[in-house]
């Protein structure tokens, strides 16, 4: 016969502390830990400090360039103003066969071809709130950066 009091260990039912140690082991998949946060909003207070505070801290690029590549404002300026994400930071943000092939690009290239500051990848995706945003911080327009758009082609850097 089964105990009343006893509780099934599902995810939802564990401790903080084992949510928080998941969490951890899942470090690197920013997917994992995006959905983990969407749950619930017990799950969204735990895991959303993993989701941004170690990229923040370790330079990532999936957090910040992702964000302004893709218009996620609210990601941006959450990463930065709760958890210090640096907006001049240049990252190496590694390009696609997709995109090589949309810059006319016909030869392999190292995963740290493209590197630009969150800046470059706004303007190159057209997000002009996220532009607008960033430069209201201050952010430095003549930052260092290659290949994240269509505007030059590795040919045209190449040396003779």
């Amino acid at each position: 016969m089964a105990d009343p009091d006893f509780k099934h260990a599902a995810l939802p039912n564990l401790p903080t502390e084992l949510l928080e140690l998941i969490g951890e082991e899942l470090g690197s998949s920013f997917a994992a830990l995006s959905a983990l946060a969407r749950v619930s909003a017990r799950f969204h207070a735990v895991f959303t400090r993993l989701l941004y505070d170690s990229p923040a801290k370790a330079y990532d690029p999936i957090l910040i360039i992702g964000a302004a590549r893709c218009g996620n404002l609210a990601a941006l300026q959450l990463a930065h103003e709760k958890y210090g994400a640096d907006l001049n930071r240049t990252r190496i943000y590694p390009i696609t066969a997709k995109e090589k092939s949309q810059l006319g690009i016909k030869y392999n290239l190292s995963p740290a071809a493209r590197w630009g500051a969150p800046l470059h990848f706004a303007v190159a995706a057209g997000h002009m709130k996220v532009v607008s945003w960033l430069l209201s911080k201050g952010v430095n327009i003549e930052a260092p950066g290659r290949l994240y758009c269509g505007c030059e082609t590795v040919e045209e850097n190449m040396p003779t």
